[in-house]
């Protein structure tokens, strides 16, 4: 049997053929890739181990049967509607008394075992007993087989019970163990019965209505004198369809296990799988998956020794709902003129679930992140999500949706949201010149003061003291005569080597410091960069000299007011 295969979710092409078949049974070969029956011969696919027959609508009315046998499991795929009304049998075949096997499993399933030295075919298939006195166990699945019954007191052992395994949940499509073989003593070996098989139904919109059924119940085991063979487990059925709606019947119910063995009876099968996959579900009808009952042995004769298994019944199998993943989107943020944040919110609905955002100027989008998809996880909660985008163009509307993706196969796709990213920001005006320098600091004075004593006698006037203080090293003294009469010089300069005191009569002489009425004498001391002064002595007939003192601009050569 293939088991693990992995359910495909494409769904067909929009312009395949319908299937609508007329009246009478159909046979599907897994293994040859046929289906066949009236008037009808059809090659499916293999896609990744499953065989599928995919067409437009599909109509099952309900004077169909299609049987469906083989090593792969068998899939039906409708791009629009898939209405069941007749009947689609996987079941395993149930065994002959008194005849060996292998009694094959339903499409996908594994085979009874042919005798007591052939276990279950398949992951989960039901074990063999230790000798003829003793019962085969049953296949498991979605729940375990029960255990072989053993002769009481006697030697060996029974068919252990075949193991649960598998999970239609993690998209996998199985289908179920077929049950343990075991030997009559008088009349010879016993086959277990087959697993059910694996039956998926794919459509945009399926509908099983209420005289429909699909079945994929284990085979039963077959009675024997002392030992008996073990059912076989029930199979898998996966309904898949944005709106589900089941009003008739699914079956994976475990096969009996074989009855009345004089030393051992045969194991129960267990229950199988069946997993409904929607967006909308309407109804779910009815579901069996219980396990098969145990073989009773009879009371007479030597089976007053006999025992009984211990296991009444294999056990129960597994039903699971799960929802296709909801997917909101919501306003961007963010938005500059040119990068964005899309935002949505995803809930799984308990299947592992990823998602991305596509966006683009038009509802085309051409552009998905991240990539590859990021996972929204697997419970049932909801999940804010969101993804930065860069390299927009401003001034430019975009559109964008969030689209997630689930295990089983179902795209759910969030509304369409639009943004409008605004101009680019103004350039930043340029930075201020720079403040003008300060202005210099207003050029001092010089503040050298002229110590003066004369001594006047009628029109002679006679320079007893003359002295600059506080003269700045660097200055420069010029002494000038002007008027009438002639006066006995007409200039002096001295340069001040260092600051302080200079004594002027020096640079007079004896025989300049004698002036006249109507002669005035001008010391000027002037020094770069600094505001000079110059004091102005005239000299009148017997009077002591008055002075002025006046200013001398920077850069100029006559004195004013200060």
């Amino acid at each position: 049997m293939a088991a693990g295969i992995l359910l495909v979710p494409a769904a067909a092409p929009a312009s395949a053929a319908d299937f609508n078949p007329g009246a009478g049974t159909y046979t599907a070969d897994t293994t040859a890739l046929t289906l066949t029956g009236p008037g009808t011969s059809i090659t499916g696919t293999n896609v990744g181990g499953v065989a599928v027959f995919s067409f437009g609508n599909i109509n099952i009315s309900g004077s169909v049967t299609i049987k469906a046998s083989g090593s792969r499991p068998f899939k039906l795929v409708a791009a629009g509607t898939l209405i069941v009304s007749g009947l689609i049998d996987g079941r395993g075949v149930n065994a002959t008394d008194f005849t060996a096997g292998p009694n094959a499993g339903g499409p996908g399933g594994g085979a009874g075992g042919a005798d007591d030295t052939q276990p279950g075919a398949g992951p989960g298939g039901g074990g063999v007993a230790s000798n003829t006195n003793n019962g085969g166990g049953g296949g498991g699945f979605g729940g375990k087989g029960a255990r072989g019954g053993v002769m009481s007191g006697g030697p060996g052992t029974a068919g252990a019970a075949g193991a649960a395994y598998g999970n239609l949940d993690a998209s996998s499509l199985q289908g179920g163990s077929g049950g343990g073989g075991a030997t009559d003593v008088v009349n010879g070996p016993e086959g277990g019965g087959g697993g059910g098989g694996a039956i998926a139904l794919f459509g945009s919109s399926v509908t099983v209505t209420g005289g429909g059924a699909v079945l994929v119940d284990g085979g039963g085991g077959a009675v024997g004198n002392e030992g008996a063979s073990g059912g076989g487990s029930g199979g898998a059925i996966v309904v898949h369809a944005d709106t589900l709606e089941v009003d008739g019947h699914l079956g994976a119910g475990g096969g009996n296990g074989g009855a009345g063995g004089c030393c051992g009876d045969g194991g129960g099968g267990g229950g199988g799988r069946i997993a409904y996959q929607y967006r909308t579900l309407i109804a779910a009808g009815s579901t069996d998956v219980g396990g098969g009952t145990t073989g009773s042995r009879s009371t007479g004769g030597c089976c007053s020794t006999a025992g009984n298994s211990p296991d009444p019944t294999g056990a129960e199998g597994v039903v699971t709902k799960t929802q296709a993943p909801s997917a909101t989107t919501s306003p961007a943020t963010d938005v500059t003129s040119a990068s964005a944040t899309l935002n949505a919110t995803v809930n799984p609905k308990a299947n592992g679930t990823t998602y991305h955002f596509e966006y683009g100027t038009t509802t085309a989008y051409g552009s998905a992140v991240p990539a590859p998809d990021a996972s929204a996880g697997s419970d049932t909660a909801d999940h804010a999500v969101s993804q930065a985008i860069s390299g927009l163009a401003p001034n430019t509307t975009y559109r964008f949706r969030v689209v997630a993706t689930d295990v089983m196969g179902f795209t759910t796709y969030g509304a369409d949201v639009g943004f409008t990213t605004p101009s680019p920001p103004p350039p930043p005006p340029p930075p201020p010149p720079p403040p003008p320098p300060p202005p210099p600091p207003p050029p001092s004075r010089i503040s050298s003061a002229i110590n003066n004593v004369w001594r006047v006698a009628g029109p002679n006037i006679t320079a007893i003291t003359l002295t600059a203080s506080n003269v700045p090293a660097g200055a420069t003294i010029t002494m000038t005569c002007n008027g009438k009469p002639k006066c006995k010089f007409k200039s002096k300069t001295i340069k001040a080597k260092s600051a302080g005191k200079i004594d002027l009569m020096k640079a007079l002489g004896r025989k300049n410091k004698r002036f006249r009425a109507g002669q005035s004498l001008d010391v000027r001391i002037t020094l770069a960069g600094r505001i000079g002064k110059d004091i102005v002595f005239k000299f009148k007939k017997g009077k002591i000299p008055k002075r002025a003192t006046l200013c001398i601009a920077l850069g100029a050569s006559t004195p004013s007011k200060c």
